[in-house]
């Protein structure tokens, strides 16, 4: 069976916002495998300057709606009733990643996001190449791109997706500049963690295609895989990096910041998706990642990282075990959709 399932590129936003990242800063992809659960290749990667300057070609543009935050705009007749629905998933999925990670400062993320609806078209020249497999670009930190099948497809992973995507922007919005000195395998596992907790919220569950996959992917990575994203995945630039398979890397995160939650020092902190987000929130007023992290969880980075690949490491072959009390542990069993690599 084939099926195409989507994978957002994550944010990078514009150095002419108070929030601004380097110009440098890539595109981030959420890795999502595709055609009989197969690691998905890399899409086109690009930096912030390419993206900027492909969206300056002559794409033309029109609002169909907007609300103050969302303004859905198209290279096509898109209706007015597409454009709502797209503009609610939006908010929706941007409520949701707010009420979870518990922002003290909310003020930064009440910015209108504007979001581009595009023809397959319009969307491989956003990207500079195929955009199969890439559900959502965010250009800077107020606006994002969406292929237009979103608009007439019902998938609990569109929905995964999004959820991702605005986690994407709301760091970015509250990490600011600093931002890159939160790894990259951090960033992209609670983005992970999210996206899958949101249909799950939504009682979509029973219907995503994607979660017993994962489940059955992260009980099967070894010790040394999960080391190997601690060492490899923790710049943004590693994410384009050849040889990464960035599913893996991605959902490694995620299991890291289940870890998180579930294990470590013994029981874990519960709220470890909001204590993450406010290590973000710290890191965005200056504080040294490493310092704001030992704040909230009690040991250093390091030591973290250490424990997390020893349970790794400790519960290789036992995947009930590992997943227990994460957000997987009730699609383990469950037939997958695919075979997961």
């Amino acid at each position: 069976m084939s099926l195409r399932i989507p994978s957002p590129v994550a944010a990078a936003v514009p150095t002419t916002a108070p929030e601004a990242q380097a110009a440098a800063t890539p595109a981030r992809i959420r890795h999502v495998p595709v055609d009989g659960f197969q690691p998905a290749s890399h899409a086109p990667t690009r930096n912030l300057n390419q993206l900027q300057g492909a969206a300056a070609a002559p794409t033309r543009l029109h609002t169909v709606f907007s609300d103050s935050l969302v303004k859905i705009v198209s290279d096509e007749n898109l209706s007015l009733d597409q454009a709502k629905a797209v503009a609610k998933k939006i908010e929706d999925a941007n409520a949701f990643d707010i009420a979870q990670q518990g922002w003290t400062n909310t003020k930064p993320l009440g910015k209108q996001i504007t979001v581009e609806v595009l023809t397959k078209a319009g969307f491989d020249k956003l990207l500079g190449g195929d955009s199969t497999g890439v559900a959502g670009v965010t250009m800077d930190a107020n606006t994002m791109a969406v292929p237009d099948d979103l608009t007439s497809r019902q998938n609990p992973d569109d929905d995964d997706t999004i959820a991702h995507e605005v986690s994407h922007v709301q760091d970015f919005r509250e990490g600011g500049r600093h931002l890159d000195d939160v790894p990259i395998y951090v960033q992209e596992g609670k983005a992970y963690s999210l996206g899958d907790m949101y249909p799950i919220a939504l009682k979509e569950d029973d219907k995503d295609p994607v979660l017993g996959g994962i489940a059955d992917s992260l009980g099967k990575l070894t010790g040394a895989q999960a080391q190997d994203v601690m060492d490899h995945y923790r710049t943004a630039a590693d994410e384009s990096a050849p040889g990464r398979n960035g599913f893996r890397d991605e959902t490694t995160g995620a299991l890291y910041i289940q870890f998180l939650k579930t294990r470590l020092g013994g029981a874990g902190k519960s709220d470890a998706v909001p204590r993450m987000a406010q290590v973000i929130a710290d890191v965005g007023k200056g504080i040294k990642y490493d310092d704001a992290f030992k704040k909230q969880f009690g040991v250093t980075p390091k030591e973290s990282e250490a424990a997390f690949v020893k349970y790794v490491k400790d519960t290789e072959g036992k995947p009930a075990e590992r997943l227990k009390g994460t957000v997987w542990a009730p699609y383990l069993k469950a037939p997958p959709l695919f075979a997961a690599a």
